[in-house]
Formats: structure tokens, sequence, C-alpha cells
């Protein structure tokens, strides 16, 4: 194989014109099905994939780095006092890559952006694993959620390792997701607080403390939410249906979300 692909390298370079290595070039590539990894499979950006850097959510990524209002947006997310309270900052770097075919074929060279992590107390990088599992979690959903347009987005436990004003904060990112980018999210997810804020904002919406077009603003017929339950036999959904101020129109199955009222008032 090695040899096979050595000459025919050879052969891109035996031309008289560049039709004719355009040409060469073209049939050489449809002769490749595969070729097996050229360095060690060992040799990865764990940046990347401490981050979940997967081919399906290329999409999402690309769309970060090129855009620098939500790569600013993000950072206030992770700085702000109300928000991650954090010491981190994402960099974008760009440059030129100059490869030898893009040489050849007298084509302009590609910029290709990566991301650094930055701690701004000491100046230096640092891995999404070291910034913290509260961060290294909520910055691919919160990238989704601001990057991506008309899309489905599965999210599941976004609560997980999050203080409880962070949770009310995040739901107002997936309420904007929708509101402004026409996203459907279907969250999976046991946080009193995501929910109580989704219905703060139903009750807002309601009573015209938020407008119609404020991207907070959301009603019953924008909110489905469902109870999963398994009675031994078969799991089923119970749907719960809440009213235009938020109000929960149906008892939470199984004391669902009462403890909390439980612990502050009953003597038992």
């Amino acid at each position: 194989m090695a040899g096979y692909i050595f000459f025919s390298v050879l052969n891109l370079f035996a031309i008289n014109s560049k039709n004719e290595f355009l040409a060469r070039l073209s049939l050489y590539m449809k002769s490749i099905s595969f070729i097996e990894w050229l360095n060690s499979k060992t040799n990865f950006n764990h940046k990347k994939k401490a981050l979940g850097w997967a081919k399906n959510s290329q999409q999402m990524w690309e769309g970060f780095v090129k855009k620098p209002e939500i790569v600013e947006r993000i950072n206030h997310w992770l700085s702000n006092d109300k928000k991650l309270k954090s010491h981190y900052e994402i960099i974008v770097n760009r440059k030129k890559v100059h490869s030898l075919w893009r040489k050849i074929l007298f084509l302009e060279p590609l910029e290709k952006a990566t991301i650094t992590f930055l701690d701004k107390r000491t100046k230096t990088e640092v891995t999404p694993r070291e910034m913290g599992l509260g961060i290294s979690q909520v910055l691919p959903v919160l990238i989704a959620a601001k990057t991506l347009k008309q899309s489905k987005i599965f999210i599941e436990q976004p609560e997980l390792h999050l203080h409880p004003a962070l949770q009310c904060e995040i739901a107002d990112e997936f309420i904007r997701s929708y509101r402004e980018q026409g996203n459907e999210l279907v969250i999976e997810s046991h946080s009193e607080h995501l929910l109580l804020r989704i219905m703060k904002r139903m009750r807002q919406t309601a009573d015209g403390t938020l407008s119609k077009d404020d991207p907070l603003a959301i009603t019953p017929d924008d909110i489905c939410l469902l109870y999963v339950d398994h009675n031994g036999e078969s799991t089923y959904l119970n749907e719960l249906e809440l009213d235009d101020d938020g109000t929960l129109l149906d008892p939470w199955p199984n004391g669902f979300f009462e403890e909390s009222y439980r612990e502050r008032f009953d003597d038992v």
C-alpha cells in the first residue's frame, strides 16, 4: 500500500501542464477507498476529545469559531458574577495554512481556527478537565444552543454539577435558543430549578412583564412537559399540563419536586 501511494504521487508530478495534473489527481483520488492512520492512534488532541469533539458536533464548533459575538457571549457566561463566575476565557486563534497542494493548485491558503482556554489569573492555558466538571459539561450545551439553528437538540441532565442559580440561568438560554434560533430542545432533567424558571417566564409572559417579542417570552403552546415512569412491566409517559401563568394543573406524580416544601413546612 505504501509503495503504491509513493508511486502514484510520483506520477502526479510527472506532468506537463496544470490540466494534466488535475486530471491525474482526480483519477488518483477516485482510486482510494481508505487510508489507515498515518500516525499513532494515541496521538490525539485531548482538548477536542474532552469537549466531545465528534463528527456529529463538527457543525456546532465550526459555527462557534466563526462568530466572534457568540464567543463573546460564552466568555460573558464564564466570567459574569451571576453566571459561572469563573476565571477562564475561551481564546480563538486563527492562522493561515499554506499547504503544498493549495500552492500547487494556485489556491488561497486556508484559515485554521483553534480553541484554547486561558486561566486569566495565571495567564496559562488549561484543559477543560482543569476547569472543573460543571464548566466543561455546560460549555458544549451552551455552544449548541447559541450556534445551531432550526435544529433538534437533545440534552441529558444539563443541571449536573451546576448550582441552583445557574440551573435557572441555563433555562433562560434554552428559551432563547427556541425563540431566537428556532431550535427544538428535548431535555431530560431532574432539576426543579430549571423548570421553575421556565414556569416563571410563562407567568411573566401572561401578566405582560415580558412582551410577546421578548426572547424570554413563552406560553403553554411552546412547552411539552412529560413525566416518565415505570409500572414494573413497561415505561409510560405522563403529560403534565401547565396553564398560561405557568401553574401546574396536574399534581406531581409520586411526590416529584415536593420534598423542598415538605422539608420546610412539615413537622414529621
